[in-house]
C-alpha cells in the first residue's frame, strides 16, 4: 500500500515517526533501545533503511539553534544503527559524511574551550 502523497509506504513512514519520536526534544515516550533495535533490523530491508537514514540526516540538518538535540540524539541513533544496522548504514553514511562532520568540529571547539579553562584554572 503505498500513500501517494508522500511516495512512501505506511511501514517506511512508521519508521521515519519513530526516527522523529527518538530525536525529538521531548522525552520520548517509547523504549528507545527497543526502537532503536526495531530501526537497526529494519535498515536490512532497502526501503525502510532509505527512509531512516533520509531522516536521520535531516534531524542533523536540523540542528540549529533550539534544535540542537536533534542533532545529538540523530547521532547517537546513528552510532547504533552503524554498529547494528546493516552494511548500507556504513556506506551513506560515509557518502553523507558532510551531514555529520559539523559536529565534529563542533566536538573539538568545545574540548579546545575546555583545555583553555582549565589552563586557566590551573
Amino acid at each position: 500500500m503505498i500513500d501517494r502523497k508522500e511516495g512512501l509506504t505506511k511501514e517506511a513512514s512508521r519508521y521515519r515517526n519513530l526516527v522523529i519520536e527518538i530525536t525529538s526534544n521531548n522525552s520520548s515516550r517509547i523504549s528507545v533501545p527497543k526502537t532503536l533495535h526495531t530501526l537497526a533490523t529494519a535498515t536490512f530491508s532497502s526501503e525502510t533503511c532509505g527512509e531512516i537514514l533520509d531522516t536521520l540526516w535531516w534531524r542533523c540538518n536540523d540542528s540549529a539553534a533550539g534544535n540542537w538535540k536533534h542533532g545529538l540524539k540523530a547521532l547517537q541513533a546513528l552510532a547504533y544503527l552503524l554498529v547494528n544496522g546493516s552494511e548500507r548504514v556504513v556506506s551513506e553514511t560515509i557518502q553523507n559524511i558532510h551531514n555529520v562532520l559539523p559536529f565534529v568540529d563542533y566536538e573539538n571547539k568545545s574540548l579546545n574551550s575546555q583545555r583553555i579553562q582549565q589552563s586557566m584554572i590551573d
